[in-house]
């Protein structure tokens, strides 16, 4: 029985869900490797985040998502702020170590958005109940990203 219901689940998921989740894979594998990232680059995953949760149809607070936005932004700029980085001033571009925290954190990002997906497709009236909870995880994990790529672009501005 159980079985069945995640195959169910797996099979009724729409196809663009899957791609995200494939472009989410192969993001993620690549940050597993010494990179070397053109400045601008640092900002496109936590503004796609931040979309994602801003352009969702669901009634989130907004004072809730940008307040952990901002915790979130701290979190990330602190563990970011020593990790050893290659400052490329001809290219614009930075040299940053390997890590499989971000292919975590991103598989994590899904695993929260595809969960609450389900839920309100099958029960809307749960999705809000527990509304907050996501509210708060996404705010984190996007203002993580954000916090990493604010610290990187200041490190490499301020050399």
């Amino acid at each position: 029985m159980i079985e069945n219901s995640i195959l169910d689940i797996i099979s009724g998921t729409p196809l663009e869900v899957w791609v995200l989740f494939c472009y989410i894979i192969f993001v993620g594998l690549k940050a597993t490797q010494k990179q070397i990232i053109f400045i601008p680059k640092l900002f496109i995953i936590p503004f796609i985040l931040i979309g994602v949760m801003i352009f969702s149809e669901r009634n989130f607070s907004a004072a809730l998502y940008i307040l952990s936005l901002g915790v979130g932004t701290g979190i990330g700029a602190l563990s970011s702020y020593d990790t050893p980085i290659k400052i490329l001033k001809d290219i614009k571009s930075i040299e940053v170590p390997g890590t499989y925290l971000r292919l975590i954190i991103l598989l994590l990002f899904f695993c929260i958005k595809y969960s609450f997906g389900y839920i309100e497709a099958i029960n809307s009236k749960l999705t809000l109940k527990y509304l907050f909870l996501e509210t708060i995880a996404i705010g984190l994990i996007s203002g993580y990203f954000l916090g990493i790529a604010a610290c990187y672009s200041y490190r490499f501005y301020k050399n």
